[in-house]
């Protein structure tokens, strides 16, 4: 409306700055003050899997049931360069010092570890594991596709609930 009437007494030089004050503040906005990521949250039900079986909202693995092979496999099509937390619910049988399987954030169609480690007995961390990623930006795609998998060994159990991505903060150089 101010445009137009603007227009209309041929403050031509007015409008000009005044749409560009806008595009700059717009413009600064979206640069520096990122925008809110919201957790992604799947079920261990919703994750493709190469062993064990569904039940309920999770999957389990038992041997002697259960072979070798990844229990969840969870894709993360294109996360922004950040800090985000990997939270993953589960439980599983083995005293603390006994590995009862595997977890790894992999990259380039699994080519490419980026971290690993080995998942202890639900019994040592109250059920939860939690890992810090920060996540690089690709100058040639700006956003990385990453992958987190559990692998079950084949032995003892293993119960996975969910898996939680949580932003926390801009991944800094």
């Amino acid at each position: 409306m101010t445009t137009g009437w603007w227009w209309q007494r041929g403050k031509t030089r007015l409008i000009v700055a005044a749409w560009a004050l806008f595009l700059a503040v717009g413009i600064s906005i979206l640069v520096f003050i990122p925008p809110a990521l919201n957790p992604l949250a799947f079920t261990a039900d919703e994750l493709p899997s190469q062993t064990g079986a569904k039940d309920g909202e999770g999957r389990v693995a038992t041997e002697p049931e259960s072979k070798e092979g990844y229990l969840i496999s969870a894709s993360f099509t294109a996360l922004p360069a950040r800090c985000y937390e990997v939270d993953l619910e589960y439980e599983s049988s083995g005293e603390p010092g006994e590995p009862t399987a595997r977890w790894e954030i992999v990259t380039d169609a699994g080519t490419t570890v980026v971290a690993d480690g080995v998942l202890p007995p639900s019994t040592a961390n109250m059920d939860r594991f939690n890992h810090k990623l920060v996540v690089s930006e690709l100058p040639s795609l700006g956003k990385m596709v990453m992958e987190f998998r559990v692998l079950y060994p084949s032995q003892g159990s293993l119960r996975v609930e969910r898996l939680t991505i949580t932003p926390l903060s801009v991944a800094e150089d």
